[in-house]
């Protein structure tokens, strides 16, 4: 929730190829919108984080699934994108330092005392039995492409 709003990002359903979507729902007027948005927008997915970040002003959006359509082979992710909730542009985030492993169905919460720092807790890097999607470069299982 960010103010009366909740903003979602991703998700996945028929077509797989559907384009990333920011979709808010004012819960004091009940109803949805499709506000336009600007920047290059992380590729859809679902299973990722979507945290209100920086006093509410950014949505961050971390790590997630693709599914290729191939059975057993997906993209999983441990890119970080904002989107800033005033003007709706999309960033990627360049991180330094050790990153976490892609991975899918985790949470993440904001660290007491900062808005713009957040802990990510479990998920998982792999699909049992499955294959690296072409262009992944990660895990070996299945790795983050990005």
């Amino acid at each position: 929730m960010v103010g009366t709003n909740m903003v979602i990002f991703g998700g996945l359903g028929p077509p797989i190829d559907q384009p990333p979507t920011v979709m808010v729902f004012d819960v004091a007027q009940g109803k949805w919108r499709v506000p336009p948005t600007s920047g290059i927008p992380p590729r859809q997915r679902q299973g990722h984080s979507a945290s209100a970040v920086q006093g509410d002003r950014h949505l961050c959006i971390f790590g997630g699934i693709e599914p290729t359509g191939e059975p057993k082979v997906a993209r999983i992710y441990n890119d970080t994108h904002l989107l800033d909730l005033q003007t709706f542009s999309w960033r990627k985030l360049e991180v330094a330092g050790r990153r976490p492993p892609a991975r899918f169905g985790h949470t993440a919460t904001n660290l007491p005392g900062s808005s713009s720092r957040l802990l990510v807790i479990g998920g998982r890097d792999h699909l049992g039995g499955a294959v690296a999607a072409p262009g992944s470069a990660a895990s070996p299982a299945v790795g983050a492409s990005e």
